[in-house]
């Protein structure tokens, strides 16, 4: 009788995973990312494939501009809003933010170059509430997988939606109003419906999901009306290995 092939299985994966990696990720690693983001040991593979090709440098870590040159992304009507949906600083903010850690004694304080400041305190008041992944000016494959883990074909329904209302929410409010929709079909839509088609559809939009006296959508009536789209499914990247 002829050998019979075995199917990979997820440890098989993860162990390929590890040898690609030269054993600078660990199972425990990987676990993790699987358990956070969703996708399979399998996928993994692909997406560190891909992690490795915008590593141009060969740091172990890329920026949030290598992040966003990801051909996937490069081309995505949304991508000058993902600084604003997923957990990413720009180059100039880490710059400073970086200056200002390593330089916060008080004398050389007022040397450094940041956005105006409380004259009653020492930091300023952009950076009050600055947390340890924002001073890093490198993502690891781990913070990686996390930023695409919303883009996961498992991640779950409210995860896509509460990424795609920070998507849509350009005034950042918490509300959309006429002008947010304007901005964002435009984006998504252009080249498959004209400016008069985008109005209309968003003025049945909010003629089916708002009330008659307000100007805005909620976060729950923006939820609602999804429910018959097939935005959950466009807001997908698949990988292979």
């Amino acid at each position: 009788m002829g050998n019979i092939l075995r199917s990979n299985t997820e440890e098989d994966y993860i162990l390929q995973l590890i040898t690609l990696s030269n054993d600078t990720i660990s199972s425990e690693t990987i676990y993790d990312i699987m358990m956070k983001t969703g996708y399979l040991a399998s996928e993994l593979i692909g997406i560190y494939k891909r992690f490795i090709e915008l590593d141009i440098e060969k740091r172990g870590k890329i920026s949030n501009q290598e992040f966003l040159s990801m051909g996937e992304l490069r081309y995505n009507p949304f991508r000058g809003r993902l600084k604003i949906s997923l957990p990413m600083r720009s180059e100039d903010y880490i710059k400073n933010i970086t200056n200002f850690i390593s330089n916060k004694d008080e004398d050389s304080f007022e040397k450094i170059t940041l956005a105006p400041q409380n004259a009653s305190s020492k930091i300023a008041p952009e950076f009050e509430d600055t947390t340890e992944i924002d001073m890093i000016p490198y993502i690891d494959f781990s913070q990686f997988c996390q930023y695409l883990g919303v883009f996961s074909p498992r991640a779950t329904n409210d995860v896509k939606f509460n990424f795609l209302f920070k998507i849509f929410d350009i005034d950042e409010d918490g509300l959309l109003n006429k002008v947010d929709f304007q901005v964002s079909l435009k984006s998504l839509l252009a080249g498959n419906m004209n400016p008069e088609e985008i109005d209309e559809a968003i003025d049945h939009i909010f003629r089916e999901n708002s009330r008659e006296e307000e100007k805005y959508l909620t976060k729950e009536e923006f939820q609602k009306s999804l429910w018959m789209t097939d935005f959950y499914q466009k807001i997908s990247l698949y990988f292979t290995n």
